[in-house]
């Protein structure tokens, strides 16, 4: 509830205030009534509650009631940076260029459907394929599970065996090591793209 109250109140001091700041007078219902609270003389006691928010008011001297309430978001500046994660700014990025260019963004769905496209799906042979090259056989049913679930296109059946090459070559220099068994190196094969990241790990 108080999550949902502080993200409602700095929206209203966006929308109606001025550099995170705002002052409300009575009755201000529509105010109340998005904040899910009944009367104005209850502002003051809740909003004191939500994180990184100061309240003063002001009272009538006749009667002792609040005629006013000045509410300030402190740190406002810091709320309204960009705070997206990549894949947003990429996504706002692609669509104001369309929108700059008068073409018609792709949905969602559909972009990922192109993306996916884009890659050749692999053929049924290349797991036994890759199966054959790898020293120990054990867990077969395991490995070619893991390697379903993580190897669906041609780029990555691509990095799956430059994987393997490079495992394959650190066996060869550290000869005392023993292959993993087969379904737990497709489990990880990840890790041996990158043959420095691999030797880290492998440590």
């Amino acid at each position: 509830m108080f999550h949902a109250r502080w993200c409602k109140l700095g929206a209203y001091i966006k929308e109606h205030g001025e550099q995170g700041e705002i002052t409300l007078n009575p009755p201000s219902r529509t105010f109340c009534f998005m904040m899910q609270i009944s009367a104005f003389h209850e502002l003051h006691d809740v909003l004191l509650r939500l994180p990184n928010i100061t309240v003063s008011n002001t009272v009538s001297s006749d009667n002792n009631i609040t005629v006013s309430l000045f509410i300030k978001v402190t740190h406002w500046h810091k709320y309204q940076g960009d705070l997206s994660t990549n894949r947003v700014k990429k996504y706002r990025a692609k669509k104001s260029f369309h929108e700059t260019a008068n073409e018609t963004p792709k949905k969602r769905g559909e972009e990922k459907r192109g993306e996916e496209n884009n890659n050749t799906p692999i053929s049924p042979e290349s797991f036994q394929q890759l199966w054959e090259r790898y020293p120990n056989k054990d867990g077969r049913k395991s490995a070619q599970k893991h390697f379903n679930a993580s190897v669906k296109t041609e780029d990555d059946l691509k990095n799956i065996n430059l994987a393997l090459d490079n495992y394959l070559a650190h066996l060869k220099t550290e000869t005392w090591k023993k292959p993993k068994n087969g379904s737990t190196w497709l489990n990880n094969w990840q890790d041996w793209v990158n043959v420095e990241r691999a030797k880290a790990w492998n440590e």
